[in-house]
């Protein structure tokens, strides 16, 4: 490389978003396995995100916390907006799941508001299928699961 000349770091072409719920976040947060997946799938070329909903489930404002933030820095944190909220909602209705899976819809809806395929990252396969069971772009995979 010639003298003064600076080399340009390109991002990797998209390949999807992987969504990271609750559990995924603060799995990532503690686990260095899981971590190295995460930090994989962003370099190879995955966008990964959560949805502002995880936060008030993940965050306590207390020493573990530190761990979540670190995780934080290399995850795009989607705002939960008056389009996702009403998603959110019509998905509730549609698996016909009670209010209580409200943050498990929000993060259905966030996936569902992504280019491409998607892969929500959850310890709770169950809602979470049953949420996105109409949308076929969108898979649910278990924590202990992805790689």
């Amino acid at each position: 490389m010639a003298a003064g000349v600076s080399r340009k770091r390109v991002r990797p072409r998209e390949h999807g978003s992987l969504v990271l719920d609750n559990e995924g976040l603060s799995r990532a947060a503690t686990d260095r396995t899981m971590y190295v997946r995460l930090k994989a799938a962003y370099l190879g070329g995955r966008r990964v995100i959560t949805s502002a909903a995880i936060l008030a489930e993940a965050l306590r404002g207390g020493a573990r916390d530190a761990g979540v933030h670190r995780v934080l820095g290399g995850v795009a944190v989607e705002p939960v907006t008056r389009e996702i909220g009403e998603c959110a909602g019509r998905l509730i209705g549609s698996a016909g799941l009670a209010t209580d899976q409200a943050v498990d819809a929000m993060v259905a809806a966030t996936a569902l508001a992504q280019a491409g395929s998607v892969l929500i990252v959850t310890s709770d396969v169950p809602h979470l299928s049953a949420l996105v069971a109409d949308h076929n772009r969108v898979a649910v995979a278990h924590v202990d699961k992805i790689g």
